[in-house]
């Protein structure tokens, strides 16, 4: 499945006044025979190409992105989709780039011939099956994963001795403070390991799980940018389970917080604009703080009629600055602040 780093990648592909080729095809093949899916790749081809004649391309341009469609037509005719179900293809000749993603989900066949990649089938794709981190954690121990979709990969864990407490009255207080200063050092490490990890891989969310005695602490630990991932924190009496229940817990916590996270955005958006801090609302004012490479979070209404036509744009401004991009429901307060809006790195 496609990472974030690669669609940022993609934002900041530039075609120097060549086209570039954005692909997507349904291949379930729940749906589809392998001949229906040929079909509708063809057809695909056919207005791809249709565009090139009416466009005002160059010749040696439009030969170039013709070389680059019968590819994609050769690639989808011997492709074996397995469990995947839907396919985006970037094709872009200036760069000698031929760019295949398997996606895991159905995706609307679309295809594009201009100046940018098209990246909002993506946006809402990663925005749907969001990447997250999770951190278990004990007194000595802490395992953390990478999780997007059914994938999951288990990092170094983090390792720190800390003593054992014993009952009241057979350590004196300076052990007690030992033992208390072990465990905040310990906590320290995971969240360094955590920050890591969010710079390199950039994950959307967090799930953290930790014995009683360490999640209070833990949290209180956990910088800004984290804290602002963190979507659940529960407490589990142990850590030693299988990847496959780390999941699966994951998931579900994931699901059940998804919505709330979203609605929590669009409430600190329009409350941190209104006060005059590092946010804004509205068409206008987001499409500036983009152009300041001021965003951090991009936070976008599914569908927007009004401004579905700056949706394109605005999305791949926000990918080339590295921000996030965050998909809310529809809601009458969000409809009034028009829709858009951002978190910023710093105050306009």
């Amino acid at each position: 499945m496609i990472t974030r780093k690669q669609v940022e990648a993609l934002a900041r592909l530039e075609s120097g006044g060549g086209p570039i080729i954005s692909f997507f095809l349904d291949v379930d093949g729940g749906r589809y025979s392998h001949r229906q899916i040929l079909a509708h790749a063809n057809q695909l081809i056919r207005k791809a190409l249709y565009s090139l004649k009416s466009s005002e391309w160059d010749t040696e341009a439009v030969a170039r992105a013709q070389r680059d469609l019968d590819w994609i037509r050769a690639f989808v005719s011997g492709f074996e989709h397995g469990n995947q179900r839907g396919l985006a293809i970037f094709c872009f000749s200036g760069v000698h780039l031929q760019q295949v993603h398997t996606i895991p989900c159905p995706i609307e066949d679309n295809v594009t011939v201009g100046l940018h990649a098209v990246l909002r089938p993506l946006a809402t794709l990663l925005n749907n099956n969001p990447a997250y981190a999770v951190a278990l954690v004990d007194r000595m121990k802490a395992r953390l994963f990478r999780v997007q979709g059914n994938e999951i990969v288990e990092a170094e864990p983090v390792c720190d001795h800390v003593h054992e407490r014993f009952h009241a009255g057979e350590l004196q207080k300076h052990q007690e403070r030992l033992v208390d200063g072990q465990l905040h050092r310990h906590l320290q490490h995971v969240v360094e390991r955590l920050q890591k990890m969010i710079d390199c891989e950039r994950p959307d969310l967090l799930v953290v799980r930790g014995t009683p005695g360490v999640l209070p602490e833990l949290v209180q630990l956990l910088p800004h940018d984290l804290m602002n991932r963190l979507v659940t924190s529960t407490q589990h009496l142990q850590i030693d389970i299988s990847a496959s229940e780390v999941l699966a817990q994951a998931a579900e916590a994931i699901e059940h917080n998804m919505c709330r996270h979203a609605t929590q955005l669009t409430q600190l958006a329009m409350v941190t604009a209104t006060a005059g801090g590092a946010a804004t609302v509205g068409l206008e004012s987001t499409l500036y703080a983009l152009d300041q490479n001021a965003v951090r979070t991009l936070i976008l209404q599914r569908d927007p009629e009004t401004i579905n036509g700056y949706v394109e744009e605005a999305i791949r401004l926000a990918y080339r600055q590295g921000a996030d991009v965050k998909f809310v429901c529809a809601s009458p307060e969000w409809a009034r602040c028009g829709s858009i809006g951002a978190l910023l790195r710093f105050r306009l």
